[in-house]
């Protein structure tokens, strides 16, 4: 008898988040995420990762990075100059 194996494959969300200038932003995601900074020397991990459900941040000026496998949404705070863009499934080779 053969071995079957099941694969199971996730499309993920990649985030970034343009930040003009140092700003709090509400960040509500489904699963653990990991905010990163783009910094000269590559991304740099900015805090700890973020829990499900909503959290709010505060982000300096720059880009910041995260990838999440479900629904993510970015709520601004008053005057938060930030700019988003999601990209689905990044790492899509073909």
């Amino acid at each position: 008898m053969l071995n079957r194996w099941s694969a199971t494959m996730y499309t993920c969300l990649m985030v970034a988040l343009h930040v003009a200038g140092p700003g709090r932003v509400e960040l509500t995601v489904g699963d653990h995420v990991r905010l990163d900074r783009v910094t000269d020397a590559g991304p740099e991990r900015h805090g700890d990762l973020v829990s499900p459900g909503t959290t709010p941040l505060f982000l300096t000026e720059g880009v910041h990075l995260f990838r999440t496998t479900r629904d993510a949404r970015v709520r601004l705070g008053d005057g938060a100059a930030v700019r988003t863009t999601a990209v689905v499934n990044p790492d899509n080779r073909s």
